[in-house]
């Protein structure tokens, strides 16, 4: 198979475009309202246990002496762990709490907002009490890794402080934020006044805003006027200036029922970057792609526009009309495609898995009337799986980029990878590369068990195309799936609906019992062990995307009958 040369990703920016017809289009610098404040060596919160124990090690096991009775080991490290779970645990049910409507949410005294802090607040001196305690024993040997732990929570409990002393000077929490993202918002430097401006970005897309002086900028009072008279907020409204696309370009989105953040607005492609004319590259069961070329700065950027289909408010004409979708629980009349592509891309790169192409928004045409917005991917390398060649399928590079692209399926609830929607490549270093393209149907709020993705013969789920969740994965698979929490995922599912994050998080519990099932069996192998003949043997049609289509492939060239 040929070697190609694979294409990075643009970095985000922006492009003097034609002037729109807006009023006062010209922008007045104007001194800063946010600042990043975190030092480069600030600690992100409060590690995990999980994180914890990959950096320290598994506490001992206790000792039974029969009927002299059990001694107990790692007592103080153990501690630890759990003072550290009981921080966690409590944002985790504070952000479930914050995700229901108002009226379903608890009335107890805790649920305010300063009650909130304070319960935070006493989490956080218990767990720093067990480090003190832990600190001062003269026989434990992990205190470089507790005494890390001990300064994260000291940075929290400042933050804390500084929270409250804000509530006293009159400052309230952002409605519907969880505890989790104010700390998150904090930790880079926003006061709660700063943040009631954020509204609908998460902390990283605020910090994206700040880092690229979106919010150093300023509109006009007539700018403004105009955007707030159309509907959008101040946030909304600089995007749109920044990027250029303006007032139409923002009723678009409207149009689309898009939300207008950091990760969703226009920025790299659109006609100002389009090198080429658009070819059709060929039909699916339900849309129309094409071929086109952009110049984003790095040089030529080979792509795929899929150009997205408005939904029907009257609910009369469905706009998604798969199997899947329908099965998993997504509205077949708002899919929001556009949303799922992008955050399946965002969890993607949340694990380190590189297995689904660069996604983005673009426009096709221009936002003065005429314009399209669709999704624009990177393309694919190489052949569709149910082309490639079987030998492929026993390369150990390839069996385990198909595995991560599997484990991304099944976190991300992607029921539809059949064999002509992944790309297999080698690229010109000798390595694999393996694509999962058409990511439109995921994320539905009705899956929440992992394994829900595989086919059977029932007429509940004989329309998927997945497998059963893989019966091996290597240490840095299974350290992503430990490492990733429940904020991690939220903030990259952020814009879907709370029923279908909490779906994804029930999948992601799914997966860690998945892996800790896996340890308990000894399933999980070193990176280089993939192209092992016993590894390969463990690959099967109903277990994994590997065994289904090598065999397949293997049918396909009459090797076997």
């Amino acid at each position: 198979m040929a070697s190609f040369k694979p294409t990075v990703p643009p970095k985000p920016k922006t492009f003097d475009r034609a002037p729109q017809p807006l009023p006062g289009r010209n922008v007045e610098p104007r001194t800063p309202d946010y600042r990043l404040t975190r030092a480069a060596e600030r600690a992100p919160g409060v590690e995990t246990s999980a994180t914890l124990k990959g950096r320290a090690g598994d506490p001992k096991a206790d000792k039974s002496f029969g009927i002299f009775g059990v001694h107990k080991m790692s007592t103080g490290y153990k501690d630890m762990l759990a003072k550290m779970d009981d921080v966690h645990q409590f944002l985790s049910d504070d952000a479930h709490e914050m995700s229901m409507p108002p009226h379903y949410r608890s009335p107890i005294k805790s649920y305010t907002d300063s009650g909130r802090l304070h319960e935070l607040e006493n989490n956080l001196d218990f767990a720093l009490a067990s480090a003190n305690k832990y600190m001062k024993g003269s026989s434990h040997s992990h205190k470089t890794e507790i005494g890390q732990v001990r300064e994260q929570i000291k940075a929290e409990q400042k933050l804390v402080e500084s929270l409250l002393s804000q509530m006293k000077k009159g400052g309230t929490f952002p409605p519907d934020r969880s505890l989790s993202e104010i700390m998150d918002f904090a930790r880079l430097g926003f006061t709660l006044d700063n943040m009631h401006d954020l509204h609908g970005l998460t902390p990283d897309q605020a910090r994206h805003m700040v880092e690229n002086n979106l919010l150093d900028r300023n509109l006009t009072p007539t700018q403004l006027k105009t955007y707030s008279d159309a509907g959008f907020n101040r946030g909304e409204a600089i995007l749109l200036e920044k990027s250029g696309i303006g007032l139409e370009g923002g009723l678009l989105y409207r149009k689309m029922d898009i939300p207008i953040r950091p990760d969703t607005i226009v920025t790299s492609f659109d006609d100002t970057t389009r090198t080429s004319g658009m070819t059709k590259l060929g039909s699916g069961a339900f849309n129309t792609v094409y071929s086109v070329d952009y110049d984003t700065g790095g040089g030529d950027y080979s792509a795929v526009f899929k150009p997205l289909s408005p939904p029907d408010p009257t609910r009369t004409t469905k706009v998604e009309k798969g199997w899947v979708a329908a099965r998993t629980g997504i509205d077949p009349y708002n899919p929001q495609i556009a949303l799922r592509n992008v955050a399946t891309c965002a969890v993607a790169k949340k694990l380190g898995f590189d297995v689904v192409p660069h996604t983005e928004i673009g426009l096709r045409g221009t936002s003065m009337g005429g314009g399209e917005l669709g999704i624009v991917m990177s393309r694919a390398p190489g052949d569709p799986a149910a082309k490639t060649d079987p030998k492929l399928f026993e390369r150990g590079d390839v069996r385990r980029e198909i595995v991560k692209l599997q484990l991304l399926d099944h976190l991300v609830g992607q029921g539809d990878r059949h064999g002509n929607n992944y790309f297999i490549a080698i690229d010109k270093n000798g390595q694999a590369v393996v694509t999962g393209i058409d990511n439109d149907q995921c994320l539905g709020k009705d899956l929440h068990d992992p394994n829900g993705i595989a086919q059977g013969t029932s007429p509940l789920d004989k329309g998927f195309r997945g497998r059963k969740m893989p019966p091996l994965v290597d240490t840095d698979m299974a350290d992503m799936i430990r490492g990733m929490t429940d904020t991690d995922l939220a903030d990259c599912l952020k814009g879907l609906k709370p029923e279908e994050i909490r779906a994804a998080k029930d999948r992601l519990v799914g997966l860690k019992v998945h892996v800790a099932d896996l340890q308990m069996k000894n399933r999980i192998i070193k990176p280089d062990q993939w192209g092992q003949d016993w590894v390969g043997a463990e690959f099967r049609n109903e277990n994994s995307y590997v065994g289904r289509d090598y065999e397949r492939a293997l049918q396909r060239t009459n090797q076997i009958i």
